[in-house]
């Protein structure tokens, strides 16, 4: 209501006012403006026009003290035990009792568990029996010196024959049956065809075909010089002892086919016909291994009756008989004592046992691991690296181990000179160097290496600088420092990435200082600098 009373007073003012001074207070708040806008643009032409340049401040370093704060290079590693052995079975069958458990302590050669093995004992039990049966009979000797003679001249035919029957045999069973396996078999060159994820195996069976090979070729010179006159009981032990070899080999081979992956070149149908004829040639080699024992037992029998039949013939006596029999059935006994010991489960090496895989009444196959003993008080650390940062390390060069903020000293002790066929990566091996027993076997550790230690391939430290400070253009990459407050380009040739920081190979020197961080640095621009 009073607002309006205002409103009313206020337009009845205006209607009394004259034209006059109505024009007056009409154009006096233009005049007001006008001045205003005058006065405001003559002040804005006055004010000095400031410079809208900005200048970037850039961290200016010298390589020195980046080196100095980066001058680790990490890696991670597993903690293993020095002295470590797996633990697999000798033979198949069921488990009668398990005498250890998992974290138990035990000695070389200690008991860990036992096979069912009452046939193996009883055939113990007989081979000591006729042992000492041999030793009752031992001044038993009446045979006729020519019969002895007869037996001697067939015993020497016999042994030249098995000489010839083995060969083939070992022949047949190594470079029919299973070169196979191989590429370049009977060369040094030689290569298992086998993908097999255990790098010590296949270069073990590589090595031994290697043997092989040698020992073929000397035994086929010397069959052929072989005569009756000949020492064919030491060439039969010699023969003997080849044809083992030759067994031992193809177990490791049985064993590389039992941890075979299947492949491209080498399907599953291909391992398991590779398999078989394995099997078929190791059962052909223990023939002959049994055919020349038993030609050599003939032969040294027949050789002992007759120098009794001969002694005899002169009125003495002679015990060779009985010695020949002592020794077959020691060898018996000893084969018995074989058997037996590879149904009982021991210990290769004193320490503790990290894995046990067996209970009582398992039932476990030939050449299946059944546990781990390790010296858990002697560590060390296992890492892997490429083939490029391997360039980098060498033996004596130190560092440390940190795992769950605990650390301990190490240093490297080997770096392998080739890739690891498995990882495809160089295996570097590391002492610990303080003995606290900080860390566990089996725990995984970060090891943080000193760059600036000189390596194998270079009598300097490697120059690093973080990766930030370099640019990778088309021509080239770059580095940055400045000269008189302007940036200028360095061309540089970069080596391996170490962490968060990259080798300079070529363009820079340790006294260079350069821009730390090059995001947004150009050629030739302004810029103020910071240490």
């Amino acid at each position: 209501m009073e607002k309006n009373i205002w409103v009313s007073r206020v337009y009845t003012a205006w209607q009394e006012t004259s034209k006059r001074k109505k024009m007056a207070l009409i154009a006096l708040p233009i005049l007001l403006i006008t001045l205003f806008v005058f006065v405001s643009r003559n002040k804005k032409e006055e004010m000095p026009v400031r410079n809208t340049e900005v200048v970037k401040t850039v961290r200016l370093a010298s390589v020195t003290s980046l080196l100095q704060r980066n001058q680790n290079f990490p890696i991670l590693g597993t903690v293993t035990s020095v002295s470590e052995a797996v633990i697999r079975a000798e033979s198949s069958g069921k488990l009668t009792r398990v005498y250890k458990n998992l974290g138990d302590r035990v000695t070389a050669g200690e008991l860990i568990a036992t096979f069912e093995n009452s046939a193996e004992q009883a055939s113990l039990l007989q081979a000591e029996g006729s042992y000492d049966a041999a030793r009752a009979s031992k001044e038993i000797a009446t045979i006729t010196r020519n019969n002895t003679n007869s037996s001697f001249a067939d015993s020497k035919n016999n042994a030249l024959n098995t000489f010839s029957s083995t060969l083939n045999s070992l022949d047949d069973a190594i470079r029919v049956k299973t070169d196979s396996s191989f590429t370049d078999a009977k060369t040094n060159n030689i290569k298992l065809n086998l993908s097999v994820p255990d790098a010590n195996l296949v270069y073990t069976i590589e090595e031994q075909r290697k043997v092989i090979e040698v020992i073929l070729k000397a035994r086929d010179v010397k069959n052929k010089q072989l005569t009756s006159e000949s020492d064919l009981v030491s060439e039969l032990t010699t023969l003997e002892g080849e044809a083992s070899l030759i067994k031992n080999y193809l177990d490791a081979l049985a064993n590389a086919y039992s941890k075979a992956l299947p492949s491209q070149s080498f399907g599953q149908a291909v391992i398991d016909t590779g398999k078989a004829l394995v099997s078929v040639a190791r059962s052909q080699v223990t023939g002959s291994i049994t055919s020349i024992q038993a030609s050599k037992t003939s032969l040294v029998n027949s050789l002992a009756q007759k120098n009794i039949a001969d002694k005899n013939s002169g009125g003495g006596t002679s015990s060779g008989i009985s010695d020949a029999t002592i020794k077959q059935s020691l060898g018996a006994l000893n084969a018995a004592k074989s058997r037996y010991e590879k149904t009982l489960i021991r210990s290769p090496l004193s320490g503790t046992l990290n894995s046990l895989s067996i209970e009582t009444g398992d039932f476990v196959t030939s050449f299946a691991q059944i546990g781990v003993v390790s010296n858990n008080g002697s560590l060390e650390v296992t890492a892997y690296v490429s083939a490029e940062d391997a360039k980098n390390l060498s033996s004596g060069q130190t560092g440390t181990a940190v795992s769950n903020n605990v650390s301990e000293k190490v240093v490297i002790t080997k770096v392998a000179e080739a890739l690891d066929p498995i990882t495809k990566k160089i295996e570097v091996k590391l002492a610990l160097l303080d003995n606290k027993k900080t860390f566990i076997n089996g725990e995984t550790v970060t090891v943080s290496l000193d760059t600036r230690v000189t390596t194998k391939n270079s009598k300097v430290s490697p120059i690093l600088v973080p990766l930030s400070a370099i640019k990778m253009t088309p021509n080239g990459a770059l580095v940055f420092t400045v000269v008189d407050g302007v940036v200028k380009e360095i061309k540089v040739k970069e080596g391996a990435i170490f962490g968060e920081n990259i080798e300079i190979k070529e363009g820079m020197t340790e006294e260079s200082l350069i821009i730390v961080d090059s995001r947004g640095i150009k050629d030739g621009v302004k810029v103020l600098t910071t240490p």
